[in-house]
């Protein structure tokens, strides 16, 4: 199922594309709100692979639901998240 997201805004002129992949048993909330004029969150499931696009500078938040309210778990910068380009070669 496509999902659609929120674009970076334009006067950053660089975004990446982003992986991140809950690998835990918890849902979790991830979210990005370092940057100005724009703010990223998403639920995220326990398995759930997600693309997303960021500006290197973003930091990435993960959240877990511990006892009835989100309790913060750890960030990743954006740039760590970057989705790397495969270059292909011609064999001939």
């Amino acid at each position: 199922m496509a999902q659609l997201f929120e674009a970076v805004p334009s006067f950053y002129p660089d975004p990446i594309c982003c992986y991140y992949r809950n690998s835990t048993r918890q849902m979790q909330t991830i979210r990005i709100d370092n940057i100005s004029n724009w703010q990223f969150k998403r639920v995220v499931f326990p398995g759930q692979h997600l693309l997303f696009e960021a500006v290197p500078e973003g930091k990435l938040e993960i959240y877990v639901a511990e006892r009835g309210e989100e309790k913060f778990a750890s960030a990743i910068s954006c740039y760590q998240l970057k989705v790397q380009e495969l270059q292909s070669s011609l064999v001939g």
